[in-house]
């Protein structure tokens, strides 16, 4: 394909997700990539998120990729304006070298997060167990959390060390940034 010719397709995306990442962009997701399933050539996703929720996130990531594992489709990715927290989850489903940023683009890439209180009440036992289940919890987050950095970071300039310690404080990059860092294939 000439560059002019990708650029192009990267222009007109097949599917546009914006807005929290929620139910209803999952909704939206699932919906418009059945419709263009069977259109020849790449499918390009285009999102704009300021976040939402982790687990909608890893959904509509692992969608990208039983549709590029197992259906052979190849997935272009295109982070407009915003691709903050949950957004990182999606974009890090494509490939490095299939994902592109326009150039005004900002990425924040954090942690998970908890929230709620863990209240215990009663008998020893039943405390313990309940303690018990909130770190199992936890656990199974920071397990989820690392295998989307080591996702995201594969065949870039940034180790899953780093980005572990940075995602910590929250790691706000600019495109040019991400670019530099081998985050992104190009910029648009």
């Amino acid at each position: 394909m000439e560059p002019q010719h990708d650029i192009d397709r990267l222009l007109h995306p097949h599917v546009r997700l914006y807005g929290p990442v929620d139910e209803a962009m999952l909704g939206d997701f699932l919906k418009r990539l059945d419709e263009v399933m069977d259109e020849d050539g790449p499918l390009v996703v285009e999102l704009m998120t300021s976040g939402g929720d982790a687990d909608i996130g890893r959904r509509i990531a692992q969608q990208v990729r039983l549709c590029r594992e197992h259906l052979h489709k190849e997935m272009h990715f295109v982070g407009m304006t915003t691709v903050y927290s949950a957004g990182i989850t999606i974009m890090a489903a494509f490939p490095r070298c299939c994902r592109y940023l326009a150039r005004d683009t900002a990425l924040l890439i954090h942690g998970r997060r908890t929230s709620g209180d863990t209240s215990v009440d009663g008998p020893l036992p039943a405390a313990l167990q309940v303690a018990r289940s909130k770190v199992a919890e936890l656990e199974k987050g920071l397990q989820l959390e690392m295998q989307g950095f080591a996702e995201l970071v594969k065949d870039t300039d940034v180790s899953e060390d780093e980005i572990r310690e940075r995602a910590e404080t929250n790691w706000y990059l600019t495109a040019d940034e991400a670019l530099e860092r081998r985050l992104v294939a190009s910029l648009l």
